[in-house]
């Protein structure tokens, strides 16, 4: 691959390693830790100040260490960052790396090339197992990896929603993408004008109004578009006798990932509010991204991520054994959706008894969800799939692309021995070891696991989803354009359980989709239940983090 557009160059608003050793050692460390503070206060939303340690959520931790390495040219590893770390402590750290030299970046800066902006390009590993997946050639591979949102408008103007939709269409390549059948991604130069469809239902009695609603949902919620057409997505809606309007948006996840949707959702809400925004001109692309890729893929940390990899693929255990109807029966591939969470309060509860146990609360939602796996699982020792939203800083504006940056790391899980609390801590401890060799990503260690051990062992259809680290867009679940969100499912080809948390309005929100034939009948109701009242007691409950065995 032709990776001559690939140039070295220092990210704006940052010190770069020039200025750092220009200045005097008091100096330095003083703009070593401002550095830090301004990076973190990025990351997280929030003001740093003069609090000497600061938590990180994993994806934070990740983009931190990329942003040090390949702003300061030096090596930092994610194990200096697991939480709770503190300023002093990593300013010595960039400090004495600083002094030994510089180290070749692992992250190249990507020159925009504008010329090739329409030629097909290939699949990350991630889009093309799902590329794949979607195809039924695999068990549980009948359907796209797709989400479908459904919100409650009062006074939904389809006009402005179209013209708020074309100028996010004109902006965000993606958008216009098709998959081609060689599997190969195009951006379309031209695409029609985008248009949404409205259902008239006033006129319908209300038993009417509902079976057409639920015809609406059970068409959209598990559509396969074909990859080749576009659009991959789709906004529509169905006007009630009440006057409210019920939206859909029926998304292929094969051009946008979770941060994607968070983004679209939210200059959507601006530009539908402010119609006279102008949003800032992007120039990186998504094929710029993966192009950029081949260069990642050839250095340093790839060969060590894959040899890490590579001994640990021997003895990864294999996923949950949770009760499930034989593999001969043969069942639809449905997802249903089971919600629950926290309110304000109990969330804010779980991110101070986090805190005081040095753990993050993605830490402590995946053992708590390991902890469910545990009680109905055959062994307690098993590996869940984590996603991984994993956008590398080539170039300014990459938070602001639109794509599928979804990455995937095999976390091994042992619930034995020890309290819920040093549980977590084991948790945290082996999610950011396997984060620190994320380079070799985790379809190739699916690959290589099912040379070693078997395509039945290499299966993992258990898969966690963290969003946290910024809130959805919206002001106490409503978003300007679009309404009151009220619901929604995803799926995912080979994937039976997924469970996916994000914070909206201040609360936590925590979503199960699974494949509801593929259980024994109760199976799902009663694991939800419990992971349910796990995470409220974990709040009520202090001393639960103390006390051996399990805490379901």
């Amino acid at each position: 691959m032709d990776t001559s557009h690939i140039a070295a160059a220092a990210l704006p608003g940052y010190p770069d390693r020039r200025a750092l050793l220009a200045a005097d050692p008091e100096q330095r460390r003083q703009m070593l830790a401002e550095f830090v503070r301004s990076a973190c206060a990025r990351l997280t939303g929030r003001p740093i100040g003069d609090e000497p340690d600061l938590f990180l959520e994993s994806l934070q931790a990740t983009e931190l260490q990329i942003l040090v390495e390949s702003q300061l040219e030096i090596e930092l590893s994610l194990l200096d960052l697991v939480p709770p770390f503190g300023i002093d402590d990593l300013v010595t750290v960039l400090d004495d790396a600083l002094a030994s030299g510089p180290a070749r970046s692992q992250v190249p800066v990507v020159v925009p090339e504008v010329s090739g902006r329409f030629e097909p390009f290939g699949l990350t590993d991630v889009q093309h197992a799902y590329w794949l997946g979607r195809s039924g050639l695999f068990d549980l591979g009948d359907v796209s990896t797709h989400v479908f949102l459904e919100f409650e408008s009062v006074g939904f103007d389809v006009p402005r929603v179209e013209s708020v939709l074309s100028r996010l269409v004109e902006r965000h390549d993606m958008l216009r993408a098709v998959i081609r059948s060689d599997g190969r991604q195009q951006v379309l130069a031209d695409v029609p004008q985008i248009r949404v469809a409205i259902e008239d239902l006033t006129g319908c009695s209300e038993a009417e109004q509902e079976h057409r609603v639920q015809l609406m949902r059970e068409r959209l919620s598990h559509e396969v578009r074909p990859s080749e057409v576009w659009p991959l997505f789709e906004v529509s809606g169905q006007l009630l006798a009440s006057g409210l309007t019920r939206v859909y948006l029926s998304l292929d996840l094969l051009i946008a990932d979770a941060a994607s949707i968070r983004l679209l959702l939210a200059e959507f809400a601006t530009l539908f509010e402010n119609p006279d925004t102008v949003l800032t001109p992007l120039e990186l692309t998504f094929r710029d991204y993966v192009s950029a890729l081949a260069g990642v893929e050839s250095g340093e940390n790839f060969d060590r991520a894959r040899a890490y990899w590579s001994a640990r693929v021997v003895s990864l255990p294999a996923a949950p054994q949770l009760p499930v109807v034989p593999a001969e029966a043969g069942v639809a591939t449905r997802f249903v959706r089971r919600s629950g969470g926290l309110d304000v309060v109990r969330w804010e509860g779980l991110r101070v008894v986090a805190g005081r146990w040095g753990v993050t609360v993605s830490a402590v939602l995946l053992a708590a969800y390991a902890e469910v796996l545990g009680v109905w699982s055959k062994s307690s020792r098993f590996t869940v799939n984590v996603t991984v939203g994993d956008r590398l800083p080539v170039h300014s504006q990459v938070e602001g692309v639109v794509g599928d940056f979804t990455s995937l790391v095999l976390v091994e899980v042992d619930g034995l021995g020890v309290g819920f609390g040093e549980r977590v801590r084991r948790v945290q401890e082996q999610l950011w070891r396997d984060l620190e060799h994320r380079a070799f990503g985790g379809v190739r260690v699916l690959r290589e696991l099912a040379q070693v051990r078997g395509p039945v062992e290499a299966s993992m259809p258990v898969v966690f989803t963290s969003a946290l680290g910024a809130p959805m867009p919206g002001r106490d679940g409503v978003l300007p354009g679009l309404g009151r969100f009220v619901g929604g499912v995803s799926q995912t080809p080979q994937v039976f359980l997924d469970y996916q948390v994000f914070e909206q309005a201040g609360s936590l929100v925590v979503s199960w989709d699974a494949v509801e034939a593929v259980f024994e009948p109760g199976v799902l109701d009663a694991m939800f239940g419990a992971h349910q009242a796990l995470l409220e007691r974990l709040v009520d409950e202090p001393q639960l983090w103390e006390r051996p065995g399990s805490a379901v």
